[in-house]
């Protein structure tokens, strides 16, 4: 314990000195990252004492903390066991072990801090969002555990911030930086290899946008309609293609009801069976599992569930008003207007592949805890589309009572 705390204020010394020295950070973000720490490291302290057990992540933690091999585990899982061998090399007990998250959630925050000054966020707005992104309860109490999240959220926030430079300017340096940390993450889950890629051609692509920015503004609506063009010629080539009829095998349909298989009495469980007799049916399925994804609450019986709820209700609206500032609100005389639409694509890509593999509510808040935080970055846009809704009003009085006089 006293070896895992040496290192632990070692660290944040040299991390926040750093961060003083640069001038990145504020007295109420560094306070906001206390708190967030040292109510896992509450929880931490609970567990050990057994006052407290996780339901959320015990079975997880008994796998990835045993010292046996263990057969079928996913990429992601195997991925996370190797790394806490390679820590045991280094001090093999069980504390320090439990403590990784707590040293890696260094990393999420450092480079959460960099997106906010890249994106030019004010303090009060930068201290807002770190309030909902390091101490929801999603976040606490899937990233204090010894569980794939803690790498993922580590590895996705230094992704987005060098995608976010490379936005702003393309250099070799910042493609490896990049291509270092998407190589990281492509390792924590079963399907983050693909989504590596789309966060490296979605960064490239709107770099260009942004280099070419006054030209593109003029022609923006043909570029979105030859986009929508050649989106339904490939969507009708893979139709036609051999993955296409793939997709409406029975092979593929067992093989996602197979991965959605949960325990039928689970309270949080939703049962969504793939249909994919033809691609309207595999399309609607989709379509379900998303809407579940988001919005799927059994009941606001517990506070587990009123949680759920809020959380629901928050994403729609952040959703809301991403969507209709994008398409209604002379978007593209924002600033930073590239980098919310590559957020937005990449949170929304995330989100449907987890919702296609996703069965219950406890599993949704788990992968939500990862993509969340992209999200909060939206809070501009949702303090523009409230700030509009309550001024709308008033304005219709003041035209209204213009008019009469």
């Amino acid at each position: 314990m006293a070896i895992n705390l040496i290192i632990l204020i070692s660290l944040s010394l040299i991390f926040f000195y750093n961060f003083f020295n640069k001038n990145l950070i504020q007295i109420q973000m560094l306070l906001i990252f206390i708190i967030s720490t040292s109510i896992k490291m509450m929880f931490i302290s609970f567990e050990f004492s057994g006052m407290f057990i996780n339901q959320f992540t015990i079975n997880d933690e008994i796998t990835f903390l045993g010292h046996k091999n263990v057969k079928n585990l996913s990429p992601g899982d195997n991925f996370l066991i190797s790394i806490l061998y390679f820590f045991r090399n280094i001090n093999d007990s069980e504390i320090f072990i439990k403590y990784l998250p707590i040293f890696f959630s260094f990393i999420f925050f450092y480079y959460l801090v960099k997106i906010f000054n890249n994106l030019k966020y004010k303090n009060v707005l930068k201290v807002l969002i770190l309030i909902f992104c390091l101490t929801s309860p999603a976040y606490i109490m899937f990233n204090y555990s010894v569980t794939k999240e803690f790498l993922q959220g580590a590895f996705l926030a230094p992704s987005i911030y060098y995608s976010l430079k490379i936005i702003d300017k393309i250099t070799i340096t910042r493609i490896i930086k990049l291509l270092s940390f998407l190589i990281l993450f492509s390792y924590t889950h079963r399907g983050f290899e693909v989504v590596s890629v789309l966060i490296l051609l979605n960064s490239l692509s709107f770099s260009i946008l942004n280099y070419y920015d006054n030209f593109f503004k003029k022609i923006w609506f043909t570029l979105f309609l030859a986009f929508l063009i050649i989106s339904i010629f490939l969507l009708i080539l893979l139709i036609n293609s051999s993955i296409g009829q793939n997709l409406l095998g029975d092979e593929f349909r067992v093989y996602l009801n197979n991965i959605r298989e949960a325990e039928h009495g689970a309270g949080n469980t939703y049962r969504i069976s793939i249909d994919n007799s033809n691609f309207i049916k595999l399309g609607e399925s989709f379509l379900l599992t998303i809407y579940y994804y988001f919005f799927y609450i059994q009941g606001l019986t517990t506070i587990k569930h009123f949680y759920f709820f809020v959380d629901s209700i928050l994403s729609a609206v952040i959703l809301i008003a991403v969507f209709y500032t994008i398409l209604l609100n002379n978007f593209f005389d924002r600033n930073n207007k590239y980098k919310y639409l590559f957020i937005t694509i990449i949170f929304l890509i995330m989100s449907f592949g987890f919702a296609i593999f996703t069965y219950n509510t406890g599993n949704a808040m788990r992968h939500k805890s990862v993509t969340n935080f992209m999200l909060y970055l939206l809070f501009p846009l949702l303090i523009n589309f409230v700030t509009l809704l309550v001024k709308r009003p008033y304005n219709i009085f003041n035209q209204n009572n213009n008019k009469t006089t």
